[in-house]
């Protein structure tokens, strides 16, 4: 049989044969041989990467939107609204009791937002984005759209006149596997724009001094192909992350930690004629001592 694609394909997919063991049918198969053809899927390890910010934001604010990219992609705390499909049917009646069958007719992907979890920054650098992305959009006193002034900016630009491509944000999303290297589920996510932004946490409340957890929701299409699996783990190798405590650097050299802890003179950490006694030293006539007065 021809081979044919799938939306895993250029990702992991089920290579094992599940079908020789009976699993839970009647008992419990946990055997060696019948877990290795039957492995679980687990979740919860998410990737985002921002493709396209808004071009009049990015052109007006460009440090600001570095930080807020980088605060999506690294400090995200959550990310939802991944949705699957739905099916419309219309139905076919006959016979004498009216009796009807449910035919399908349309099928649609039911993602239409995005929800990314962020803690706000003192300064409040993420409210500051989205409401100018927002009121540059359109102005919420006079219901125009004017980017804030980016074409009289640069007056010679096409760049930034009025455009959904000028004012909407391009993610890919990628879902791994545990161990962070081989996705399970990647997705393009066009269209974005926030759906609102949040000044309800400026309330106060006596003895109330919580973190500022923000939910960013925006408009999403969702994309899915074998060649959007491919620049998904395109993505996942440019941009790896540590995964083994084990490896974790310090931040110090060497040289620094010698010059921040210095010399100390501690009198009581050598002998009188200038012997080390820290650590595990010995003199080598303190080994002979010690090995003759035992024998």
């Amino acid at each position: 049989m021809a081979r044919v694609a799938t939306l895993q394909d250029n990702i992991r997919k089920c290579q094992t044969d599940p079908t020789k063991f009976s699993y839970w049918l009647g008992g419990f198969n946990t055997k060696n041989a019948a877990l290795k053809q039957y492995d679980f899927l687990r979740t919860g390890y998410g990737r985002i990467f921002v493709l396209q910010m808004p071009s009049f934001v990015k052109f007006l604010l460009e440090e600001e939107t570095k930080k807020f990219r980088h605060l999506i992609e690294f400090a995200n705390t959550g990310i939802s609204g991944i949705q699957g499909y739905s099916v419309d049917f219309t139905s076919a009646t006959g016979g004498y009791n009216g009796n009807s069958i449910e035919v399908p007719v349309n099928s649609k992907d039911d993602t239409n937002s995005i929800q990314i979890k962020l803690y706000e920054t003192q300064g409040s650098l993420v409210r500051t984005y989205i409401d100018f992305w927002i009121t540059g959009t359109i102005d919420p006193f006079t219901g125009l759209s004017h980017y804030h002034g980016a074409r009289e900016v640069e007056a010679n630009s096409d760049s930034y006149v009025l455009s959904q491509a000028n004012h909407t944000m391009e993610c890919l999303y990628v879902a791994t596997d545990p161990t962070g290297e081989e996705a399970e589920y990647s997705c393009l996510l066009t269209n974005m724009f926030p759906k609102g932004s949040d000044h309800s946490h400026f309330d106060y409340s006596p003895g109330t001094h919580e973190l500022v957890e923000v939910n960013l929701e925006f408009t999403a299409n969702k994309f899915l192909s074998s060649q959007i699996n491919f620049i998904g783990e395109v993505a996942l190798k440019k941009f790896k992350i540590l995964r083994n405590y084990l490896k974790m650097y310090s931040g110090y050299s060497e040289r620094e930690i010698e010059k921040i802890v210095g010399v100390h003179n501690i009198e009581d950490w050598t002998t009188p004629d200038g012997q080390d006694l820290t650590g595990s030293y010995m003199s080598p006539q303190q080994l002979r001592d010690l090995k003759y007065a035992g024998a």
